[in-house]
């Protein structure tokens, strides 16, 4: 590399004596290292901001609140809360925190509970299988030892009618009635993990009985379970977004 010759002209500030040069090559320029989170649980942007929010703009970790940007999804089966700390950076761009709200994987797993339009089926020795190794769904031990029994112990009685009435005249009456006497409760107390990492909650289940060609079933039903999940994650979102009360919140609900 040839050196060519450069004339400068350098003026000191009043009272300085020296003036340093140095020479080779410049220290390499590092952009800010990104921190990118995805898929971690609902509370995790509200957690990385409440350690990051009163430091000074100075640290590298600090968080300018001009700058940053939460972004809260809300549907009827997707909730999340993204928290962009720099979203228009040109140089390495902002840490991106994704924290998601889930159902828990017992419930998806299971599809128990999801009793109205498309129970899931049982019949009496898969009850009793569920029952024995499932304690963990009944808060009251005593009930689940009930309810055990009786299954082991199960009459049920059948009785049915049909109707078949024509008044000549176009008005006709065709019915049928079925029913059914059991020693089976009607109702159930149980209990189940809704959200991912948020603790059980109790549920007043409905037993569902069904006999036909000879063939009884029986399925669980929450009729309460659709509406406590919207009013729940409801809440859940709404507190998390209390955490972030001096940001810019933009809110996508669908």
């Amino acid at each position: 590399m040839i050196m060519e010759d450069m004339n400068l002209h350098l003026k000191t500030a009043e009272g300085q004596n020296e003036i340093v040069f140095r020479t080779g090559q410049a220290a390499p320029i590092v952009n800010p290292k990104v921190i990118t989170i995805k898929n971690a649980v609902i509370n995790s942007p509200g957690d990385f901001y409440a350690k990051r929010k009163e430091l000074k703009l100075e640290d590298e970790q600090a968080i300018d609140k001009n700058k940053a940007i939460v972004f809260a999804n809300i549907s009827k089966s997707a909730w999340s809360i993204t928290l962009e700390t720099s979203p228009k950076c040109p140089i390495g761009g902002g840490n991106i925190i994704v924290g998601e709200l889930k159902l828990s994987q017992e419930l998806a797993d299971s599809k128990v509970f999801y009793g109205v339009g498309n129970p899931h089926l049982f019949t009496r020795e898969t009850m009793l299988r569920f029952i024995k190794f499932n304690p963990q769904f009944f808060p009251d031990q005593n009930s689940r030892n009930a309810l055990f029994d009786s299954f082991q112990k199960l009459e049920l009685t059948f009785t049915g009618g049909s109707k078949n009435e024509s008044d000549g005249r176009g008005n006709n009456d065709h019915s049928f009635e079925k029913k059914v006497k059991t020693s089976l409760p009607e109702t159930v107390k149980m209990q189940f993990e809704v959200f991912a990492g948020f603790p059980s909650a109790p549920f007043i289940i409905q037993l569902g009985i069904e006999h036909a060609e000879n063939k009884t079933s029986f399925w669980f039903e929450c009729a309460e379970l659709v509406s406590y999940i919207q009013d729940k994650s409801e809440t859940i979102i709404t507190e998390e977004l209390k955490r972030f009360e001096d940001l810019l919140i933009i809110r996508h609900e669908a």
